[in-house]
């Protein structure tokens, strides 16, 4: 992981049952880069950043920086930004 990287993901997927909610999103962000999470309503978006600060655990996949946890979905009083 490139030391510049402040967000990275690979492969993030979630289902809901047979319905597949987010598949197999992934991508990097790097410092000082303006990030535009953009999709249509129903996309996934708001169901992605829940995994991504551990509100909800993927089905398969990894944030692999940059992000709380995902192992254990857990409450969290404050996010930082880097």
């Amino acid at each position: 992981m490139e030391e510049n990287t402040v967000i990275k993901v690979k492969n993030l997927t979630k289902q809901f049952g047979a319905f597949t909610a987010v598949d197999g999103i992934s991508f990097e962000v790097k410092k000082g880069e303006i990030f535009g999470f953009l999709g249509a309503n129903g996309a996934g978006k708001t169901t992605a950043m829940r995994m991504l600060t551990g509100l909800s655990m993927p089905t398969s996949g990894e944030p692999l920086e940059g992000w709380i946890s995902t192992k254990t979905p857990k409450k969290s009083n404050s996010i930082s930004v880097t």
